[in-house]
């Protein structure tokens, strides 16, 4: 059984120290082969997908480390192996503090990429210093990875201004690439988001966007198959443990699939992917717990920040939508604003990894949750938002859940009203209407991880959030200041319930209507009532 090391992206390390690595050499072929039709790439992925990993893995083959292959897919083809001067560049550490010192860390990268192949620089404008580089090299190798990560951290501080000229610094360090494109051997780049307005992107006719390519689609990432071929070793271990919640095989890989998999990154191929932190972390840690590994890493908080600029129902709906071009032309700027329209909240959350592509009709591209662990967190991280007591309010929403489980309606009810008493006055800016209270339970559903849509539509209407949980499907209507009653009326007379009636008859599950009234004074439940509809 391999080591595994979860924080390192240095490929020759994990080979040289033995760690597990998984074989993805593959892609790397497709590009880098002979007569692939392309030597400029771009693809964009979520934070800790491995795109760090896969910058270095490039790194050593143009180098022409042929050892540190032995055994990986590339090593049994046509590749020569030939080394290459490589000018490698990560962003992701130019940390937000002004222009200046913006300018000087880009002139630091490029001085260290000069003397990491024997070249002096002198310290000027850095499209100037690449120039100088790329003029004293033959056929040289680009290398960028998180090429956004500045101008995102500047957006979501607020600094559109530094954004600005951060951008404007770039275009013209990109307008170098561009000017020596005949010179250079291969270009690769990443990024969290396809940025619009840099001109690397408009100018270089040549750069082949591989983000949603389908011969890419398990780029990054763990396939169903990679994940046990791989970790075998560990399911192995984890199964011959007498304390472990699942005993079978087949029940461990189904939670792992539900907790970590659902990545989709091509509506052109069905091919789903495991996070890669998430899956290392659960097995590296040999206690096995399944939690949050990925959402630890920090990136919760930009989710929030975009849900609470946006319509959060319509945003955690079963089924947000967006054309190619929306997706193609997104502009993080628009973070800046202080209200942002749902498609770019949409957009935006595709990109931090906490949307996936669902499936594609007549064009448009449907977006979901990929898993268990993106539903909590995110729902997790909102409720925390509007909390006086965030370690309450989440106990409250665990609590709901079992009571969910279990068809403890009384139970449900009584964990949403504790939760109201734990949630800061700041929700609460219109408490006469009902959207504050479907913004706290849309979040409480999605911190309890339940598959649900918000504003369901029916021929005759919208009911306002359906969630399954377990052998149960609620159907809940909201109403402020009116009688749960009526709520309940609504759901029969509407019929909201039929559509799920086929579904409950073939997985032999129980539909539930909820009513629930809030008092807008208290801000607190006033009463509810429930039915068992089918």
């Amino acid at each position: 059984m391999k080591n595994l090391d979860v924080g390192s992206f240095s490929f020759e390390y994990l080979i040289n120290e033995s760690y597990l690595y998984v074989d993805k050499t593959e892609y790397v072929y497709r590009m880098v082969r002979r007569g692939s039709g392309s030597r400029f790439y771009f693809v964009s992925r979520p934070r800790r997908f491995g795109k760090s990993l896969m910058c270095s893995t490039l790194h050593e083959l143009f180098s022409g480390k042929k050892e540190l292959f032995e055994g990986l897919y590339i090593a049994g083809t046509d590749y020569d192996f030939k080394g290459y001067p490589v000018l490698r560049f990560d962003f992701s550490g130019l940390k937000k503090v002004n222009s200046d010192d913006f300018i000087k860390a880009l002139q630091d990268s490029v001085i260290r990429a000069a003397r990491a192949n024997e070249i002096e620089l002198i310290r000027e404008n850095p499209g100037s210093m690449l120039a100088s580089l790329l003029d004293q090299l033959d056929s040289p190798v680009i290398l960028i990875d998180e090429f956004d990560a500045p101008i995102i951290n500047s957006v979501s501080d607020g600094d559109g201004e530094l954004a600005e000229e951060m951008r404007r610094t770039f275009n013209d360090f990109y307008s170098t690439i561009k000017l020596y494109s005949e010179k250079i051997r291969f270009l690769f780049i990443t990024g969290c988001t396809k940025l619009s307005g840099l001109n690397i992107f408009s100018a270089m006719n040549n750069l082949s966007d591989i983000t949603r390519d389908p011969d890419y689609a398990g780029m990054f990432g763990y396939t169903q198959e990679e994940l046990e071929d791989n970790f075998s070793c560990f399911i192995d271990d984890y199964l011959s443990r007498d304390d472990m919640p699942y005993k079978t095989r087949d029940e461990l890989l189904s939670a792992i699939r539900d907790y970590y998999d659902g990545y989709r990154f091509s509506e052109e191929s069905d091919v789903k992917v495991y996070n890669p932190v998430s899956v290392g972390s659960l097995f590296s840690s040999r206690s096995y717990s399944f939690k949050s590994y990925w959402t630890y890493t920090g990136v919760t908080t930009l989710a929030v920040q975009i849900a609470r600029k946006a319509d959060f129902v319509s945003i955690a709906n079963d089924e947000p939508s967006l054309v190619d071009a929306q997706i193609q032309s997104f502009d993080i700027s628009q973070l800046l604003n202080e209200y942002i329209d749902k498609d770019t909240a949409v957009c935006l959350l595709y990109y931090a990894g906490y949307l996936t592509i669902k499936d594609e009709d007549l064009g448009m591209i449907a977006f979901t949750f990929p898993n268990s662990e993106v539903r909590e967190s995110f729902g997790a991280g909102l409720l925390g938002t509007y909390a006086k007591n965030s370690g309450e309010l989440m106990r409250s929403a665990n609590r709901f859940a079992r009571a969910a489980l279990s068809g403890n309606i009384d139970g449900m009810v009584a964990e949403i009203e504790k939760g109201l008493d734990q949630t800061a006055y700041q929700l609460f800016t219109r408490p006469e209407t009902e959207n504050p209270y479907h913004i706290y339970i849309t979040a409480f559903v999605t911190a309890a991880s339940f598959d649900f849509t918000a504003e369901d539509s029916g021929p005759q209407g919208r009911a306002d959030i359906v969630f399954k949980a377990g052998k149960y499907i609620y159907i809940l209507e909201l109403k402020t200041d009116e009688s749960e009653a009526i709520a309940l009326e609504q759901i029969e007379e509407k019929g909201y319930f039929r559509k799920y009636r086929e579904k409950a008859l073939r997985e032999h599950l129980s539909i539930i209507g909820i009513g629930i009234s809030f008092d807008s004074e208290k801000r607190s439940v006033g009463s509810s009532a429930s039915r068992i509809l089918a």
